[in-house]
């Protein structure tokens, strides 16, 4: 590790000693970067500051890692029994193309 790195990652450091004497807003600014600020209570990290957009970023990898898992795993035990291509679909649901194109765009969550 380069000297310029440790410095970096010292600059992420803050003792929680500070929340007390009411730095905790610096801390926060800080974090707003999108680097992490790790709270130090006896020279042991004990919490992570993170930004929201960053926070937010974090957990939209961890939702698409494990659906990729998911897929993945669907995939590998796949019989190819149950497929259908999507003309059968909408051939079943009775619908056409013009129906889909008709469909208001919905957001499922």
């Amino acid at each position: 590790m380069s000297l310029s790195s440790a410095l970096s990652v010292m600059d992420r450091l803050v003792p929680i000693s500070d929340f007390n004497k009411g730095h905790a807003t610096k801390a926060f600014e800080r974090a707003e970067d999108g680097k992490p600020i790790f709270v130090m209570k006896r020279n042991v990290p004990t919490a992570v500051i993170l930004s929201y957009h960053e926070y937010k970023g974090l957990i939209e990898e961890l939702e698409d890692s494990s659906d990729f898992r998911l897929a993945a795993e669907r995939i590998e035990s796949d019989d190819n029994t149950a497929n259908l291509s999507r003309s059968e679909a909408l051939h079943a649901m009775q619908l056409n193309e013009s129906d889909i194109e008709a469909a208001e765009q919905l957001e499922i969550s």
